[in-house]
């Protein structure tokens, strides 16, 4: 039966428990909905944002060896592979619900590490880099707790930390986009 199949039968007899369906009317109704119960998270959208989670440490090691030529390489670098992974991905249709999430954390990492970096170099106020980490924590943490309401039955440790296993869709509103724009040009500016 395969892993697939051993979700699609727990599925169904979790289905047919809760709504009182026979197998015929669950396998109907799963069939017409086409809901995915893994999906493949290996494509060139996620490896573009894996790749700009992997140079964000580089970008905060040159900051603070004051390499600011090769950082500023590194963060457009970075700025370019976050705007091609979501052309891409809508693009071609390689939206999966693990790039919702790799996507906002790739993002929060290389701007955590930024302010760290820049607030260490005395190149951010320390006010203005509490103020940006206590956000970006509050962020983190109502996303987790997100993750976790939205997982279907069963909830287990495993399946939460299983990226190709489709829970709540994060999708950044507009203005959270222009944010964080303007957030990478402040920063360029130091």
């Amino acid at each position: 039966m395969g892993i697939n199949g051993d979700y699609q039968a727990a599925y169904d007899a979790y289905s047919m428990l809760t709504t009182k369906k026979t197998k015929k009317e669950t396998q109907t109704d799963h069939q017409s909905k086409k809901i995915p119960l893994r999906e493949t998270i290996l494509n060139l959208p996620n490896v573009l944002t894996l790749s700009r989670l992997i140079v964000s440490p580089f970008v905060g090691y040159f900051i603070l060896n004051e390499q600011y030529e090769i950082a500023l390489g590194a963060f457009v670098y970075a700025g370019v592979t976050d705007l091609l992974d979501g052309i891409i991905a809508r693009r071609y249709n390689l939206k999966t619900m693990a790039g919702t999430v790799i996507d906002p954390l790739a993002d929060k990492t290389l701007m955590t590490i930024l302010t760290i970096t820049l607030a260490m170099k005395d190149l951010l106020p320390i006010p203005v880099a509490t103020i940006i980490l206590g956000r970006d924590i509050c962020l983190i943490l109502a996303a987790f707790y997100y993750r976790y309401i939205s997982l279907p039955s069963p909830k287990t440790l495993s399946r939460y930390f299983d990226m190709s296993i489709p829970s709540a869709e994060v999708r950044p509103t507009l203005i959270s986009e222009y944010r964080s724009a303007i957030s990478a040009y402040g920063y360029d500016a130091c």
